[in-house]
């Protein structure tokens, strides 16, 4: 995707890579006034609801606006993840540190032994085209798997790039079997 960054910093003791999700000015613009109008129509078909139509077409409205509901929320967290989004995993002193800051900002903190196993997302082409529409954040490309739960890193990343991390990370890690 146009605008992703990603970042390694290597040393013997330490890694730390970075992903920049932000986008340009004027493509975060248009997403902006997609939303906008998007919640300008939300509104007017909501204050509707309360005019005197029929029951069917209330009914009509009322599941419409379950839709924009769903679709508000969808596209309020891509405006926010693309307009500051970024991802760092930290290998360090016998740790990852992934954190997620965006839409939502995440802090997990792994012990390395802890780590079961480092896997890509499966390929799944449906999937993948589509969650990595631009009114959407997409799904990890990354996961550490421990005994407790699996943690994704890596939105919207290609194949190529999820390998390039996975090579990047796997020399840091002992996995535990």
């Amino acid at each position: 995707m146009e605008g992703k960054k990603i970042k390694f910093n290597r040393s013997p003791k330490s890694l730390e890579i970075s992903i920049d999700h932000s986008i340009k000015k004027k493509e975060l613009n248009v997403l902006a006034l997609w939303l906008a109008l998007w919640t300008i129509s939300g509104i007017i078909i909501a204050v509707n609801l309360f005019m005197p139509y029929p029951k069917e077409t209330r009914l009509a409205m009322v599941v419409f606006l379950a839709f924009w509901a769903y679709f508000e929320a969808t596209v309020y967290n891509a405006y926010s993840w693309k307009k500051k989004g970024l991802e760092t995993l930290t290998v360090k002193e016998g740790t990852i540190e992934i954190k997620s800051v965006g839409r939502k900002d995440t802090v997990f903190s792994i012990p390395v032994e802890s780590i079961q196993e480092l896997i890509l997302a499966p390929d799944n082409k449906f999937r993948d085209s589509m969650t990595s529409s631009f009114w959407n954040i997409g799904e990890p490309a990354v996961f550490i798997k421990t005994k407790e739960r699996s943690i994704g890193f890596g939105r919207q990343l290609s194949r190529e790039e999820a390998t390039k991390i996975e090579k990047a990370v796997k020399p840091f890690i002992k996995v535990v079997a």
